[in-house]
C-alpha cells in the first residue's frame, strides 16, 4: 500500500510537470511585442490614443489634460516617444509616418520636444503626412512638422487656433503725455 501511494505521488508530480511545461511553452510562443514588416511599413501616430507626459505611467491612473479634464488615455513619456521616433527613423522598413494630431495633449514643452523629434524623423529622409480634423494650438503645432497637412472639410468642425500668447497694451499715460485723445 505504501509503495502504491509513493508511485501515485511520483506519477502526479510528472503529470503536473508535463502540464506546466506545456503552459510555459505556449506562453513563450505568443510574443507581446509587435512585429514590424520587412519592408513598406508605415509608422501610425495617433495622438488621441495617448498623452505626452514627463514619464511613462504603467499603472492605470487617470491623468489630467491642460484643461483640467480627467483622461484615462495612457501617458507616454516624452523621452520614450522620442526614442521610438528615432528607432523608426533608423529602421529601413519604415517608409513614412502618418500623424493624426487631433486630441494631442500635454504641456507645450512636451509638444515642442515631440515636434523636434518629428523634424529629425523628417530630416532622415522619410516623409510625414499629417491628418487634422479639429485643430487646436498643440495639434496644429505638431502637424506643422509634417511634409503635408490634410485637413477635414466637415461642416461643424471646430478650429480652436487661438495663438500662443496675447498681450494687452496700456497706452493711456503715454497718450496723455503726447496730448492725444482717443
Amino acid at each position: 500500500m505504501m509503495l502504491a501511494v509513493i508511485a501515485a505521488f511520483i506519477v502526479w508530480g510528472l503529470v503536473r510537470l508535463f502540464f506546466f511545461l506545456i503552459l510555459l511553452g505556449s506562453a513563450s510562443l505568443g510574443s507581446s511585442t509587435p512585429s514590424i514588416p520587412k519592408s513598406g511599413a508605415v509608422l501610425d501616430i495617433d495622438l488621441s490614443q495617448f498623452q505626452l507626459g514627463e514619464q511613462t505611467q504603467t499603472e492605470n491612473m487617470p491623468s489630467f489634460s491642460m484643461a483640467g479634464i480627467a483622461s484615462s488615455a495612457p501617458v507616454v513619456g516624452v523621452r520614450d516617444a522620442v526614442k521610438a521616433l528615432q528607432a523608426a527613423a533608423a529602421d529601413p522598413a519604415v517608409k513614412f509616418a502618418y500623424l493624426r494630431t487631433d486630441g494631442a495633449s500635454g504641456g507645450m514643452a512636451h509638444l515642442e520636444e515631440f515636434r523636434l523629434a518629428l523634424s529629425e524623423f523628417r530630416a532622415s529622409g522619410k516623409p510625414i503626412l499629417s491628418y487634422v480634423e479639429a485643430p487646436g494650438n498643440g495639434s496644429y503645432y505638431l502637424a506643422s512638422a509634417a511634409d503635408k497637412i490634410v485637413m477635414s472639410r466637415v461642416h461643424g468642425a471646430t478650429y480652436g487656433l487661438l495663438g500662443l500668447s496675447s498681450t494687452q497694451y496700456f497706452l493711456k499715460d503715454i497718450l496723455d503725455k503726447l496730448g492725444v485723445n482717443v
